[in-house]
């Protein structure tokens, strides 16, 4: 009797030993999987597109009228260059390509909205526009340059990286990679990954 008892006690501690060992196992599984599916997450993504989409939200030279001016000026993250022209300008159509080739060259720090005066009259007015081209820096909403008619592709280059020198990116912190998910129960399962104890016994028996 007394060994079926003592029997039925170690039996009872193996089988408690056991479970504990598949759940263990169980989450080491889960944790592989989870990683596996991470990776090839990542693998599968075009970290190229993905990195110039984070840098270049929007076109970097776009037509904007009156209803999106402030919002187009107030963009953070990059300088923002209003180019106030009309079709009939010649100097406007002499800047154009040479303002526009700039822009595109530091996309990553600057933007261009190109406003027809003649389709925003009012709002030409409220900004004093009197003479074209007259082109304007925006830093978060705020002039901090402004010129009007012609420069050159060295001096809008150099205008550009001076106005644009204290500019800190849109978008900062987050995932190190765009729109890539946290792995679902991350937290849980590397919780039970953690090492045993080095005292840790299974229940029910006890260190001699």
């Amino acid at each position: 009797m007394t060994f079926l008892v003592l029997f039925c006690g170690v039996a009872a501690v193996c089988l408690s030993s056991c479970d504990h060992i598949d759940a263990v196992g169980d989450k080491v599984n889960e944790l592989k999987d989870v990683r596996k599916q991470s990776s090839q997450g990542v693998e599968g993504m075009d970290i190229k597109a993905i990195v110039s989409g984070a840098q270049n939200a929007g076109p970097t030279v776009q037509d904007i009228g009156e209803v999106d001016f402030q919002t187009f000026i107030s963009q953070p993250g990059r300088l923002n260059v209003v180019d106030f022209h009309a079709d009939w300008c010649g100097p406007c159509k002499q800047l154009a390509p040479v303002l526009s080739g700039v822009i595109e060259t530091n996309s990553t720090v600057a933007r261009l909205g190109k406003l027809n005066v003649d389709h925003a009259r009012e709002l030409s007015r409220e900004q004093g526009v009197t003479s074209i081209p007259d082109v304007r820096f925006y830093v978060d909403g705020k002039l901090v340059h402004k010129f009007v008619g012609g420069e050159s592709k060295e001096t809008l280059e150099t205008l550009i990286a001076t106005h644009s020198a204290n500019i800190s990116p849109a978008g900062g912190g987050g995932d190190a990679i765009p729109g890539r998910p946290r792995p679902p129960n991350a937290k849980h399962i590397e919780e039970a990954m953690k090492p045993m104890e080095k005292e840790w016994l299974p229940p029910g028996m006890i260190k001699k």
